[in-house]
């Protein structure tokens, strides 16, 4: 017999949580009370559906923020492209404790770059707002500006399954079962949140997957791309949670913080396929 997940899908080499969980590239973003989670990953709070691993329960840590009681992805093994070892979360999901927002980090599963999402609750005055409809003087500003807005992703047939809460745009399902025995205080707050989000996948940019591609070397050369890693686009994410509750009390837009945003201008559009 075929050996399940416990998604119901078949298992694709179901590799034992504390195997795959204890290497360095899971652990080191992962801190229980201040300390690297390893000795403390247990069935309790990592579940797996096939290559994909959830950890409930736990902070996460990039160079500048340790990021509380989150719901992290990670792919084992992790994406690796060319020469770019990916040790960062293929998704964070968690809430802003300063403006009470759902937040996602996600990565592109095709092509490696990350994104950022923020969900405002019903109420909020750009709640079901295109986003190139923001007018500019409210003060939204974020890398590349902002690419994204839509309500939640829900799955019309139910699939909760881990493998699909990896990738959706909208608040974390966790059975109310799994959510007590990992003690997680993530809770949904508005089941109709309405997302903004950016991408890391501009000119001015490193895309992971298309690194190889010598009709890019020159133009990376040119504009100074980078790769934005997982402190980069968290730090985003918050920067436009702050934003968008600026909006929502009525006052001037905070001052960013972190990191300085690329040039204006620098990434003109369509200069190459990317994707949709």
């Amino acid at each position: 017999m075929t050996k399940k997940s416990n998604s119901g899908l078949p298992a694709r080499k179901n590799m034992p949580a504390r195997v795959v969980l204890s290497a360095s590239y899971s652990t080191a973003k992962l801190v229980e009370n201040g300390t690297a989670m390893t000795a403390a990953l247990t069935n309790d709070n990592v579940t797996q559906d096939g290559s994909i691993f959830r950890i409930t329960g736990a902070s996460y840590r990039t160079d500048n923020l340790v990021i509380p009681d989150v719901a992290a992805y990670f792919k084992a093994p992790p994406t690796r492209r060319s020469g770019i070892t990916v040790g960062e979360a293929d998704k964070v999901a968690w809430r802003d404790p300063a403006t009470g927002y759902e937040c996602i980090m996600l990565r592109s599963e095709e092509q490696g770059y990350l994104s950022g999402y923020v969900g405002v609750q019903t109420g909020h005055p750009m709640h079901g707002f295109h986003h190139n409809a923001i007018p500019e003087d409210l003060g939204v500003e974020v890398h590349g500006g902002l690419s994204y807005s839509a309500m939640c992703k829900v799955d019309v047939q139910g699939d909760t399954s881990i493998a699909r809460e990896a990738r959706r745009i909208c608040h974390t399902v966790i059975p109310a079962k799994a959510a007590s025995t990992y003690g997680t205080a993530y809770r949904v707050q508005d089941r109709h949140a309405w997302w903004f989000g950016f991408d890391c996948n501009h000119l001015f940019d490193i895309i992971p997957a298309l690194m190889n591609r010598r009709r890019l070397e020159f133009l990376e050369a040119e504009s100074q791309a980078e790769y934005r890693n997982d402190d980069y686009v968290c730090l985003e994410i918050l920067n436009l949670a702050r934003q968008l509750k600026a909006i929502e009390d009525g006052l001037p837009p905070p001052d960013r913080e972190g990191y300085p945003l690329p040039p204006a201008g620098s990434d003109p559009a369509n200069l190459f396929k990317r994707e949709k």
